[in-house]
């Protein structure tokens, strides 16, 4: 299985992971063979990309991050507002993500053509928990951490879509208005006997930075609960690498090198380190571009080593970015997203 850009899809080739809306519909099967008029459909709808299945990728297995099913329910979950239903949302997440031995290996976002605000929440919360698992955090306090990261933004229901939504840069005013947020994310969940106050300090310091600079308080990182620095760089990571009304998506590479650059900064380091080391920046089964003209399938990848993945070229040839001599002095190129 392989992730093709849908810029790059023909024919001939066979849908891997079913194509699913925010409304849990079905608009293609796994297992179904691309037409012209299915990939000009995906290029209408704004689909960035989908899974095929083919000779070259058969070995290449990809489980998703959560199941399609949660997904789809967590989603729903946060459309309706419906908080306390969210925190069964973040055990099912953390359960998950804990049986989940390749996790890393295969972690898959989801970037699909509707209903941002909301997946955006889940990606959210889904990098977060990892993170979690990663700094060897007690499962309870892994669910609080997804618990809070899945409401982050429970505080712009109260936003105008038109600012939400906005092509160009926001006017003082409504920049202003926007960073209201958390603390109406605050209130919002002070309301549901369900979420406990660790959640709620979250929510409310999930934009504080590291030096002091942020809001709404300012606090610096010293009074920032571990939980608001760990969503802070997940959701600024997701936003980055995400299409917007008013912006393109940026590579994934760069999200990482930005959030490496504002290490202590806008992030806590130790979080931040720790989220570098725990999000592939390409991911088994994505198409990469090598600085010798060759293209290649990444086949697996290595916590501290990010930029060096095992590759499989075109041709069939299995190659180690790592190990291989021969390829010691290639690197991969960014290509668009």
């Amino acid at each position: 299985m392989r992730y093709v850009r849908t810029t790059e899809l023909r024919s001939d080739m066979i849908l891997a992971i079913p194509l699913i809306d925010s409304g849990n519909r079905i608009l293609l099967a796994a297992g179904k063979k691309l037409s012209d008029h299915t990939i000009k459909r995906l290029h209408v709808m704004g689909v960035a990309g989908v899974y095929i299945e083919d000779e070259l990728s058969k070995d290449i297995t990809i489980t998703a991050t959560i199941s399609p099913e949660l997904q789809q329910r967590v989603i729903q979950q946060l459309r309706k507002k419906n908080i306390d239903h969210v925190v069964d949302s973040a055990k099912s997440i953390v359960t998950e993500i804990m049986q989940n031995a390749d996790c890393l290996n295969n972690l898959m976002l989801v970037k699909d053509f509707d209903d941002y605000t909301y997946q955006h929440s889940m990606n959210v919360g889904i990098l977060s928990s990892v993170v979690g698992v990663a700094v060897g955090m007690r499962e309870e306090d892994i669910v609080n951490l997804t618990t809070a990261a899945l409401l982050h933004d429970i505080g712009k229901i109260e936003s105008p879509l038109e600012v939400l939504n906005k092509k160009g840069k926001l006017t003082e005013k409504e920049m202003d208005f926007m960073k209201l947020h958390p603390t109406s994310g605050y209130k919002i969940l002070r309301q549901s006997e369900s979420i406990l106050s660790v959640v709620r300090v979250a929510v409310y310091e999930h934009h504080e930075n590291e030096d002091g600079t942020g809001y709404p308080r300012g606090i610096d990182g010293s009074k920032i609960h571990r939980f608001a620095k760990i969503i802070h760089i997940t959701d600024v990571y997701d936003a980055m690498i995400s299409k917007r009304p008013y912006k393109a998506p940026i590579h994934p590479e760069d999200a990482m090198a930005f959030i490496m650059g504002n290490s202590g900064i806008m992030f806590d380091p130790f979080y931040a380190d720790i989220f570098l080391r725990c999000v592939p920046v390409y991911p088994k089964g994505t198409t990469v571009h090598l600085s010798n003209g060759e293209k290649a399938l990444v086949t697996h990848n290595y916590p501290e080593h990010a930029l060096r993945p095992d590759i499989r070229l075109f041709d069939g040839k299995d190659v180690s970015l790592m190990n291989d001599i021969e390829y010691r002095n290639v690197v991969i190129e960014k290509t668009p997203v």
